[in-house]
């Protein structure tokens, strides 16, 4: 991936799903059906909190989120972003913390024996 194209492609998506809250909000305040309608949101609630309460469960979405991305050809730069952005848009779950975490643990690791 060419130097600086991750930051265009995530300005992108982000220009995308602002665009998608705001049609949701418009839609909503003038009280037309919408995909998930008002008290839909209700219903996800108990994952909410269940992602919010385990991070190891929330890994695992990030993860499957972000394979999903590599399956239609994403990097795994951007895989990873677009699975924390969707994970703290749908769920208000930060996993791009976790992911870091996890990623300098490694590194401090010893190498393993040959």
């Amino acid at each position: 991936m060419a130097a600086g194209r991750v930051g265009d492609d995530m300005a992108d998506l982000a220009r995308r799903i602002d665009d998608d809250r705001d049609a949701l909000a418009c839609a909503t305040h003038r009280g037309d059906c919408c995909v998930i309608g008002i008290g839909e949101w209700d219903k996800l609630t108990p994952l909410k909190e269940a992602l919010a309460a385990d991070a190891d469960y929330a890994r695992g979405w990030h993860d499957n989120l972000a394979c999903c991305a590599m399956d239609e050809g994403v990097g795994w730069e951007m895989a990873q972003a677009i699975a924390a952005r969707f994970m703290r848009l749908a769920f208000d779950v930060d996993t791009s913390r976790r992911m870091i975490l996890d990623l300098v643990a490694l590194a401090r690791e010893p190498p393993c024996p040959a």
